[in-house]
């Protein structure tokens, strides 16, 4: 692979990389590392809920805002089960445009698994078991396509956190902390 293209997919890599660890991370970003004991549960909250793509793409802009990014495939779920909380994505696509004759794909999965509770509004979690793996990324400059490997996936033990939520019998929501002090709503629909 010529220079210029193996630099442009490192870029992509790294890019995509710090957008799914942001979006990691926003799970937990109110973090007061505890563990919850055994306790009360919303049952609002049990069972799977998803984000649409486009609630996807939307997170993800505001996350990373890089023009031309859009989420192609993969939807971002999660689930309350058993005490259980599971955040994640099984298989993330993103695509985008570079400008004239320059695109990108690239895949990841990752998930975040954690123990929760519910008190005063709040989901509360346990320390978060998180990991993230990536496919291949591939690129096309002046009609020319190639494609490297993506970054190694990585594992990590993340702090617990407290995050506010709403919960209806078909939507949930919570804020994700973006930029300088902002937030935005992750909006899942029941599945």
């Amino acid at each position: 692979m010529r220079r210029p293209q193996r630099a442009l997919a490192l870029s992509i890599a790294s890019l995509v990389g710090t957008a799914l660890a942001l979006t990691l991370h926003a799970t937990t970003a109110a973090a007061t590392a505890t563990r919850p004991p055994t306790v009360a549960r919303d049952p609002c909250l049990a069972g799977q809920w998803r984000m649409s793509p486009a609630a996807s793409t939307q997170l993800l802009r505001e996350l990373v805002p890089v023009p031309g990014w859009l989420v192609t495939n993969g939807t971002i779920t999660t689930s309350f089960r058993d005490g259980r909380m599971i955040y994640g994505s099984t298989l993330f696509i993103l695509e985008g445009t570079l400008g004239a004759g320059q695109s990108i794909k690239a895949e990841a999965s990752w998930i975040n698994e954690s123990s929760y509770r519910t008190r005063g509004g709040k989901i509360v979690t346990g320390l978060v078991s998180s990991e993230i793996s990536y496919g291949d990324l591939t690129g096309t400059k002046d009609g020319e396509t190639f494609s490297v490997p993506g970054p190694a996936g990585r594992s990590e033990t993340l702090p617990g956190g407290a995050t506010p939520y709403t919960c209806t019998r078909s939507t949930l929501k919570w804020p994700v902390p973006v930029g300088a002090g902002g937030s935005t709503m992750a909006t899942f629909r029941r599945a």
